[in-house]
């Protein structure tokens, strides 16, 4: 006889129904609808430990904020309320420099640029100490609110055809802290404003270049009233003659230091007060064609000249060039341009070449009396030369380029255009530099 199970009828009975209960398979297939219920209990899972960027601690944020481009610092203020408060921090903006210009913006949507522009105002007043301007003249009441929320500003750089002397005599009475001043390109200007300019007493630095209806009055009356000048550019205003520069460099010889001039109206007499100005670092003198030896003489007595550059210098002889370089006190030059100056001699660069050793810049454009042998004292004796333009010397033959890698182990420019230099001479010397020479292809 069989034995009787232990547990019984009822465990039996138990045991079977079990088997016959259906059991979820790992393969089987399930509804769309059970998968997205599940996925989404796991995202709403998750969501719970997940926390966005606007609930970081606020010394977090600033932290971030402080690595990034202050534009992306505004953009990110427009995420929230908190973060438009945060954005507005003053440690982000104190002694900021703003520089605001439209060919940076190809791609973005005007509306974004104004939003910019609307935020910009709102910023801690007394934060920015800069602006660099150049922007459309519609945005200009942006500019404008700028200056008035921040009236200690100390540099002011505008480019704007169409600004007018009534808007600079506005941010003139709003911003009298200024110390440096560019009004460069504003063809608008009549001159004006230079009146109010002036009457700043903080200015030290002066930008007005291809302002070109800038008048010789109304720049004599600014640089009479001015308190003390270093930096003064006037490139290609072609008004200003004798009498403006007269007065300039008899008000501020003590003061100035850069010293950059359109010569097409001035003559001779003009520079007569140059040689007392004798903390003068940068002369740059465009269109000398009214110049002769006697200005190169004044020139000469400048002690502490760096950087000197002369532009259609045609009635400079070749004797002036001759005994300019023979003065000892052009051993400081470490800049020098004589730009289609026709009377340079082999002669004159050799004197260069023995008395300003320290030159790192040299362009001799158009000089085309200098020859092979000019070169060779340039190479011999400029060993710290670092930039060369020797274009349209028509002859020269390159052929002392060859002891460039050793004479002048500085140099990493050279240009060539229009010269006689053979192109074989330049590609060897290309590689013998290990390609740290760069030589434009000549035309």
């Amino acid at each position: 006889m069989l034995e009787e199970s232990s547990e019984g009828h009822e465990g039996v009975f138990q045991r079977t129904a079990d088997c016959f209960k259906k059991k979820p398979c790992e393969n089987e297939e399930r509804s769309p609808l059970q998968l997205s219920m599940e996925t989404r209990h796991s995202v709403d899972s998750c969501s719970k430990h997940v926390r966005g960027v606007d609930s970081l601690p606020e010394h977090l944020l600033i932290s971030v904020m402080h690595r990034l481009d202050r534009r992306d610092v505004l953009s990110l203020g427009a995420a929230s309320r908190r973060l438009r408060r945060l954005c507005f921090y003053p440690t982000l903006w104190q002694g900021y420099r703003l520089y605001m210009r439209y060919t940076d913006y190809p791609t973005i949507d005007p509306l974004q640029i104004q939003f910019y522009l609307t935020m910009l105002p709102k910023l801690i007043p007394g934060c920015i100490s800069s602006v660099t301007w150049k922007m459309p003249h519609g945005f200009s009441p942006a500019l404008f609110e700028i200056a008035m929320r921040n009236p200690c500003m100390t540099e002011l750089h505008i480019t704007d055809d169409d600004l007018e002397d009534e808007q600079v005599i506005d941010l003139c009475r709003m911003l009298r802290c200024l110390q440096k001043v560019t009004l460069s390109g504003c063809r608008a200007l009549e001159g004006s404003c230079l009146k109010y300019l002036g009457f700043l007493p903080h200015l030290r630095c002066i930008d007005l270049s291809y302002s070109d209806k800038i008048t010789d009055e109304s720049f004599t009356q600014f640089s009479s009233s001015a308190g003390t000048l270093e930096t003064v550019n006037i490139d290609y205003v072609s008004y200003i003659s004798n009498s403006g520069i007269t007065s300039l460099l008899s008000s501020h010889h003590r003061s100035l230091r850069y010293l950059n001039l359109d010569g097409e109206l001035t003559d001779d007499s003009a520079f007569l007060s140059i040689p007392r100005c004798e903390n003068l670092r940068n002369l740059v003198i465009n269109y000398c064609q009214n110049l002769t030896d006697e200005t190169l003489q004044y020139i000469s007595f400048l002690p502490n000249l760096e950087e000197l550059s002369l532009k259609k210098g045609e009635n400079f002889s070749e004797v002036g060039f001759v005994e300019l370089f023979r003065n000892c006190k052009m051993g400081g030059l470490k800049t020098l341009k004589l730009v289609d100056c026709p009377n340079v001699s082999d002669e004159a660069v050799g004197n260069m070449s023995r008395q300003c050793g320290r030159l790192t810049t040299l362009s001799l454009f158009a000089c085309w009396r200098v020859t092979e042998a000019g070169l060779k004292c340039i190479v011999n004796g400029c060993a710290r030369l670092e930039e060369m333009d020797l274009s349209c010397l028509h002859m020269i033959t390159g052929e002392c380029l060859e002891t460039v890698p050793e004479c002048l182990p500085r140099l990493r420019f050279l240009k060539v255009d229009m010269c006689g230099v053979d192109e074989d001479i330049l590609r060897r010397l290309v590689f013998r530099t290990h390609g740290t020479l760069k030589i434009p292809s000549p035309i």
